[in-house]
């Protein structure tokens, strides 16, 4: 497994069908950092529906999968999709990146430079002239990397559930 103090640099590459065991162990771990920045649950059936849209990723002319691979193993990910956002804003399409997953002990390499360089380029290709991404807002290792890359805040987005609103609401009511 590459580490800081190995000197060989990993293979930046477009991921392909056979990687996909690999992809949902990254997916995996990801989703465990997630989930214990956020507290929201996976749903029962997460694997199986993330393994089929990373399937479908893999077969979408308009969507790329991109790995960092070393002795043999993946260390590394990005997901990249075209997204029509004319219904939203004055540019037509964007390039949406997502589960952008780095090994711990691979970190601080310029390996997600590296996945990002090849989702730039898969963007630019298709005539996209920007890129947006979703980070949890107390990711700050991820958010103070896009921010270092040219990545601003453009909008905020939140989660409550139901009942916490209707609780609030409920109080807020009483004190009106």
């Amino acid at each position: 497994m590459l580490t800081a103090s190995d000197g060989a640099a990993p293979l930046l590459r477009r991921a392909r069908p056979g990687d996909l065991p690999q992809m949902m162990a990254l997916q995996n771990a990801l989703s465990e950092l997630q989930e214990s920045m956020c507290a929201l649950p996976r749903p029962a059936n997460w694997r199986a529906r993330l393994e089929q849209q990373l399937r479908s990723f893999l077969a979408d002319r308009n969507a790329a999968i991109f790995v960092a691979e070393a002795q043999g193993q993946l260390i590394g990910m990005l997901v990249c999709t075209i997204r029509d956002t004319s219904h939203e804003s004055a540019v037509p399409a964007v390039g949406h990146i997502s589960d952008v997953y780095v090994l711990p002990q691979c970190r601080r390499l310029g390996i997600a430079s590296g996945l990002v360089a090849l989702a730039l380029r898969f963007c630019a290709q298709r005539g996209i002239s920007h890129m947006r991404l979703s980070t949890l807002p107390n990711d700050e290792p991820a958010n103070g990397f896009w921010e270092h890359l040219g990545f601003r805040p453009a909008m905020v987005s939140r989660i409550a559930a139901l009942d916490d609103v209707g609780n609030a609401l409920r109080k807020r009511r009483r004190t009106d």
